[in-house]
C-alpha cells in the first residue's frame, strides 16, 4: 500500500493534513510523525521503503528542523519527493538556499497543499500502473 508521511509538531495541522490527504487519496495510507526523530523510525521502520510516495515535512520543528530531516531522508532515499513546508512568515528563499544540494520543495503552508502537494501525489500515483484512484479533487 502506498504511504505518505507528514511531519509537524503542531497536532491541529497534522489532523488537517492527514484528514485531506485521506479523503483525496483513500487508497493511500497517511502516516503521521510529530517530530524529525520520529519521522525517521517511521521510515526505518518500514518493511517496503518504495511505498513512501513523499516525506511533507515542517520546517521549525525544534531540535531537528525540517532541512536537517530531508538531509537524513535524502541519504537513505535519494528519488523520494521530499517538501518542506513552511508559515508564510518566515523567509522561504533562505530556506530554498539552505536545501538547494538536497532537492527539496520549499514551499509556504498556505498555499502548499492544493498547488503543488496533492498535484504531485497524483501524478506518482497515475504513473503506478497498479494504483487505482478512487477520489480525484484536484
Amino acid at each position: 500500500m502506498h504511504k505518505i508521511l507528514i511531519v509537524d509538531d503542531s497536532e491541529g495541522l497534522l489532523v488537517l493534513y492527514e484528514t485531506l490527504l485521506s479523503y483525496e487519496f483513500p487508497n493511500v495510507e497517511v502516516l503521521i510523525a510529530r517530530n524529525a526523530i520520529e519521522a525517521l523510525s517511521q521510515i526505518t521502520n518500514l518493511e517496503n521503503p518504495s511505498e513512501l510516495l513523499c516525506v511533507i515535512s515542517d520546517y521549525d520543528m525544534g531540535e531537528i528542523n525540517g532541512v536537517q530531516l530531508t538531509r537524513k531522508i535524502r541519504k537513505k532515499l535519494p528519488l523520494l519527493p521530499l517538501f518542506i513546508h513552511t508559515h508564510s512568515g518566515e523567509d522561504l528563499t533562505v530556506i530554498q538556499q539552505q536545501c538547494e544540494d538536497i532537492n527539496v520543495e520549499v514551499l509556504s503552508k498556505r498555499d502548499s497543499m492544493k498547488g503543488i502537494i496533492l498535484p504531485s501525489i497524483k501524478n506518482q500515483l497515475l504513473a503506478d500502473e497498479n494504483f487505482v484512484l478512487v477520489a480525484t479533487l484536484i
